[in-house]
């Protein structure tokens, strides 16, 4: 009888902490509804149909964390809001290469020339100058029109500065994309010549006869400033205007074309070269 009565004292104290658990847990959700229903009656919610750019940026400036304003397309090129206009070097555009001046520097094959003369060399350096800049255009306009052409995608209108910032982003992505594919066949040539000793006769190396008959001829390299071509690529010197006497007489230097460089590359001698002298009037009379 005794075990009877203490079961029925323990159920009854399980029973009462039950309910008062059951209570306590009924106040916290009635207190969670009413708070709840007490925010929900301050929230208004305004549903504006193709806002104009002045309301939507009321609203992001008053509700930035809450307001929502979804694109009707998610997707559209560059070309729709971008415009990129391409600044080339001003040489790009000189006289420099024109076929005007290429033809001018052309001189007659009949009248000998000593390997460093600015008349032996100045057309080809001229012609070279004129095809990295017509490669420079045509990979710029290449690279452009594909990036006018590539998607913009976006859920949603984005604020002025992350849209700049991704735009800003996107742009100097294309850059590097563009840079890269200017440089790459520049290097590679840079690389081939300089690793495999391509010959390119008349600026890394030279023939010599021992008589007229030809039957004796010896390759030489050329030396640029005590720099030998078949140790290195980056030899070079500042090309000259020379005169002669007589065809035994020496060639004596008249006139100096100050950073014009020719050398065993004519890549590496171009890159060198600042063509500053071409853009002073005294120095062009003086070399016309």
């Amino acid at each position: 009888m005794f075990k009877h009565h203490e079961s029925n004292e323990h159920e009854e104290r399980y029973q009462r902490l039950g309910t008062r658990l059951y209570i306590f847990i009924l106040i916290i959700t009635l207190s969670i509804l009413s708070i709840y229903i007490l925010i929900e009656k301050g929230i208004h919610r305004i549903t504006i149909l193709k806002p104009t750019e002045n309301q939507y940026k009321h609203f992001q400036q008053s509700y930035s964390n809450k307001s929502i304003c979804p694109c009707s397309s998610i997707a559209m090129t560059y070309a729709n809001f971008v415009t990129i206009q391409p600044s080339y070097h001003q040489v790009c555009s000189s006289d420099l290469v024109s076929p005007q001046w290429i033809l001018y520097n052309t001189r007659p094959a009949t009248v000998t020339y000593t390997y460093t003369d600015y008349r032996l060399n100045a057309k080809s350096q001229f012609q070279l100058l004129a095809m990295f800049c017509q490669q420079a255009q045509q990979i710029v306009d290449n690279g452009i029109k594909t990036f006018l052409q590539t998607q913009f995608v976006s859920s949603q209108i984005d604020s002025q500065d992350l849209f700049e910032s991704k735009i800003n982003l996107s742009i100097s992505a294309c850059q590097s994309l563009i840079l890269n594919r200017y440089l790459r066949p520049i290097n590679i040539i840079r690389t081939i010549a300089q690793g495999n000793l391509l010959m390119n006769s008349g600026l890394n190396y030279k023939f010599s006869t021992a008589n007229s008959t030809y039957r004796n001829i010896k390759i030489l390299t050329t030396n640029y400033s005590n720099c030998l071509c078949a140790l290195s690529s980056q030899c070079m010197q500042i090309m000259d205007i020379y005169t002669q006497n007589s065809s035994t007489s020496p060639f004596i230097r008249t006139l100096r074309i100050r950073n014009f460089y020719i050398g065993c590359s004519s890549v590496e001698s171009l890159l060198n070269s600042t063509l500053e002298i071409f853009y002073n009037r005294s120095a062009m009379l003086e070399l016309d």
